[in-house]
């Protein structure tokens, strides 16, 4: 099976903020066990990195000083694995197996 199969329930799931969105923002967002990542996206609307709930959980614990108040871009992910829609669901499973990862956006 190649990946643009699972696209149109992928892009339901979809959720992304700017580079100048607060992290509180992101965390709002992914409140909720549907979600693991936010896709951040600049001014081009490019990808530009990802946060997770991971991400969250590191840096707003406690959400002490100005933690919650801190931008996206301080906290993204900046270098991410993705995927097209004509790689085939196989390899993706070993590259998310390969990094441990949870999640990768296409």
């Amino acid at each position: 099976m190649r990946i643009d199969n699972l696209l149109p329930g992928a892009r339901e799931r979809l959720v992304t903020i700017r580079t100048d969105a607060l992290l509180i923002d992101a965390a709002r967002m992914l409140k909720g066990p549907k979600l693991n990542l936010v896709v951040v996206c600049d001014e081009a609307d490019k990808l530009a990195g990802i946060i997770t709930k991971t991400d969250i959980i590191d840096r707003i614990s406690g959400c002490l000083g100005h933690s919650c108040t801190m931008a996206a871009i301080q906290v993204m992910t900046r270098e991410v694995i993705t995927c097209y829609p004509d790689d085939w669901l196989n390899e993706i499973w070993s590259t998310i197996k390969q990094h441990g990862l949870k999640n990768i956006p296409s």
